[in-house]
């Protein structure tokens, strides 16, 4: 369960973050996780910062994205959902677990 839970935190990571695309890296693009993204864009309307202070602030932030790591992220999420679906079809086979009585007096 831990694995899928990890799992899952990296599946909204991407689902949830904000993508975009840099003239810098034509070939990818760019995630900022969502609650980075709010930290500075919240840090930018306090501070009234400038657009290139602002993006100064947010590229510790992102990460590059090539096609390959797309393909690396969905076979390792479809290796998870097999090994889910192997371990569910064991427990159908393997039928309800006995459940204990409580003793008779």
């Amino acid at each position: 369960m831990d694995l899928a839970r990890r799992k899952a935190g990296e599946r909204n990571e991407i689902a949830h973050g904000i993508w975009g695309v840099s003239n810098d890296f034509p070939d990818r693009l760019v995630l900022c996780a969502a609650q980075n993204a709010y930290l500075v864009a919240s840090r930018h309307t306090e501070a009234n910062l400038r657009p290139e202070d602002i993006l100064a602030e947010f590229r510790p932030h992102l990460s590059l994205w090539s096609e390959s790591c797309f393909r690396e992220k969905q076979d390792r999420f479809n290796k998870l959902q097999t090994a889910i679906v192997e371990l569910a079809n064991v427990i159908v086979q393997q039928g309800p677990a006995p459940q204990s009585q409580p003793p008779k007096d």
